[in-house]
């Protein structure tokens, strides 16, 4: 079972690879935008820059968690109906 964008970027982070995570959380941005994910596409570009700043992580972080979540029950909650 493939991880969620959430535990990737975090296990990357971790590990002190912070390019890595920067790139995930990226990604999931771009995919987030795609499907109309607005919430989950701030909270992924925020996440990115505060990685790419160097900055405290921590808010941006429970956010994007988050909003991965909220996204992951949305799409759930649309492909059931």
């Amino acid at each position: 079972m493939q991880a969620l964008p959430n535990e990737e970027y975090l296990q990357a982070l971790q590990n002190g690879d912070t390019e890595t995570a920067r790139q995930l959380v990226h990604s999931t941005k771009g995919a987030a935008a795609n499907l109309g994910a607005k919430a989950l596409a701030a909270a992924a570009l925020e996440l990115e820059m505060a990685i790419k700043a160097g900055a405290d992580t921590g808010p941006a972080m429970n956010r994007f968690d988050s909003a991965v979540t909220d996204t992951l029950v949305t799409m759930s909650a649309f492909m059931s109906q």
